[in-house]
C-alpha cells in the first residue's frame, strides 16, 4: 500500500468530515483498479455542500503540494469528481450515490478505517471578564 497515498487519502477524508459530509467511504483498491489505488466517496446534501467539500478537499490536498490531474467535465449538480492518480474522490448527490451504487461496485475493496479528529470549527467565544470591558 503506497504510504504516500494513503496519508493523501486520509488527509482529503479528513478535510471532507470537518464539513460534514454524509456516509464517508474511503476504499484501497490497488491492483483490482486500474486507475487508482484509493476511492473516496461521499454525500453532499446540497450543490452548495458540493461546493464546500469540493473545496475542502482540494485546499487540503494543495497544502501538501497535490493538485487534481482532472476534473469530472461537463461540471454536474449530481457528481464531482476529483482525480489525483493514486486517490479518486466522488462527491456525490444523494440521489447519484444511490443510483450509481459506487459502494456496491467496490464491495470487495478493503475499507479504510481512520480515526477522525474533532471536526474543526470555530474557537468557542470566551467572555472576557467584567473589568476588562
Amino acid at each position: 500500500m503506497p504510504p504516500v497515498f494513503r496519508r493523501v487519502a486520509l488527509a482529503a477524508a479528513q478535510a471532507a468530515f470537518d464539513k460534514k459530509a454524509e456516509g464517508l467511504a474511503l476504499y484501497y483498491v490497488g491492483s483490482s483498479h486500474p486507475l487508482a489505488d484509493y476511492l473516496l466517496i461521499m454525500t453532499a446534501l446540497s450543490h452548495a455542500h458540493m461546493e464546500t467539500l469540493q473545496r475542502a478537499v482540494e485546499e487540503s490536498l494543495k497544502a501538501s503540494g497535490l493538485r487534481p490531474l482532472r476534473r469530472a467535465k461537463p461540471e454536474s449538480d449530481q457528481w464531482k469528481a476529483l482525480d489525483y492518480g493514486d486517490l479518486v474522490v466522488h462527491i456525490m448527490a444523494p440521489e447519484a450515490r444511490d443510483f450509481y451504487r459506487l459502494d456496491k461496485l467496490y464491495g470487495d475493496a478493503r475499507k479504510i478505517h481512520w480515526t477522525k479528529r474533532p471536526r474543526r470549527g470555530p474557537a468557542p467565544f470566551t467572555a472576557r471578564p467584567a473589568h476588562l470591558h
